[in-house]
């Protein structure tokens, strides 16, 4: 019968595989790295999880790890990509490119980068990733979605979806080359897995 759509929209949280300043524990933000090997081959392993899986759509952020990986996807199910900005993930100002160890010495790490020059605060990504979860409803209007984006911003998601606070998000994983898929049906979202690493 034509005219029925599915009964929930499904969207599939894909975050980007390494690259050689995940690998250092470099602060990236907007930085625009590439993949490395290991980011690539979890680029491959996404694309075979995703072979034969029906999207209506692949979206990502527009920078080279996150649309990298994305094409990949792409390609295996038989789609394009939509490069999106809204998907990027936090710029961070004058803390990109620093260590794990650089930011422990220099900043209070509990900081939300308030008046640090440049950089947005967790409240405004947390913007960011709820205008995308009500986008995913009101504008892709049921169906299945991945979004190819980073750490930070699929965290934002998570938490708004679990109905978990800022303080909370460093018990919410997202690791590299991870899916997570959250449904919307009857008004509500709700976790179906969260971070699964295909293989």
């Amino acid at each position: 019968m034509t005219g029925l759509r599915p009964a929930a929209t499904r969207l599939f949280l894909v975050r980007h595989g390494e690259t050689a300043w995940n690998a250092q524990d470099r602060l990236q933000g907007t930085v625009d790295v590439p993949l490395n090997d290991t980011g690539r081959a979890q680029a491959t392993r996404l694309a075979r999880y995703f072979a034969g899986r029906p999207l209506d759509a692949v979206y990502s952020s527009d920078l080279r790890r996150a649309a990298t990986t994305a094409r990949a996807i792409a390609r295996a199910a038989g789609t394009t990509v939509r490069e999106w900005a809204l998907l990027r993930e936090r710029q961070f100002g004058v803390w990109e490119g620093l260590t794990g160890a650089e930011l422990a010495r220099e900043h209070d790490r509990a900081a939300d980068a308030a008046g640090v020059p440049l950089a947005e605060t967790r409240a405004q990504q947390a913007e960011r990733a709820r205008l995308l979860l009500a986008f995913a409803v009101a504008g892709w209007e049921r169906g299945a979605i991945a979004a190819v984006s980073h750490e930070g911003f699929i965290k934002q998601c998570l938490l708004a979806v679990l109905g978990l606070g800022p303080e909370e998000r460093r018990g919410v994983a997202v690791g590299r080359g991870s899916v997570s898929l959250l449904e919307h049906q009857a008004g509500v979202w709700r976790p179906v897995f969260l971070n699964h690493i295909p293989e």
